[in-house]
């Protein structure tokens, strides 16, 4: 018996495959086109969502005669002064047993420049009124919120009346630890 032809021939259309010939490269360049499109849309919808949400924005340029907002003049805040960090203060609260103590980190604000250097010769008597009004507290005085702000208040009130030049304008509490 005969074989059916199309058993020899390994069915129809199969021929050209077995026989070394490549299938057609049109459904392949198609699924690359449509790949190297699908990574244009989602890198470009990445993209604009950093642009838009994720990036901060540049910072404005005020035109010649113009001024920003906040400048001195502009009727908004002025412009933040000089800030000078101070070494890490370690006392003992007035707590009775003197048991517990705080350890506060503080950066000062200057209202003005040209107290800079003021400030910076007058360091030890600023230290010395900071550990005076730190020491002199309790841990009931420095709780919360309000706490930290009359001491503030009060730390500022008391550097102001040995600078003569500048002022301090605001203190910041970089690190604040009650144990």
């Amino acid at each position: 018996m005969a074989k059916a032809p199309e058993a020899e021939e390994g069915g129809e259309g199969r021929g050209q495959q077995e026989g070394g010939e490549q299938p057609s490269k049109g459904g392949m360049l198609k699924w690359i086109i449509i790949a190297v499109a699908a990574v244009v849309v989602l890198g470009g919808g990445g993209f604009a969502g950093w642009w838009f949400f994720l990036r901060s924005p540049a910072p404005a340029t005020a035109k010649a005669g113009e001024q920003k907002p906040g400048a001195p003049g502009a009727g908004g805040a002025s412009m933040a002064g000089p800030i000078i960090p101070l070494a890490p203060f370690i006392v003992n609260l007035a707590d009775p047993g003197g048991r517990r103590y705080l350890k506060v980190t503080v950066e000062l604000e200057l209202d003005k420049k040209e107290g800079e250097a003021e400030f910076k010769g007058r360091v030890p008597e600023i230290r010395d009124q900071i550990i005076l009004a730190l020491s002199s507290k309790t841990f009931q005085q420095l709780q919360g919120g309000a706490g930290k702000q009359v001491l503030r208040e009060e730390l500022t009130a008391r550097m102001n009346t040995i600078l003569k030049v500048g002022k301090i304008k605001s203190i910041y509490f970089t690190e604040f630890v009650v144990q």
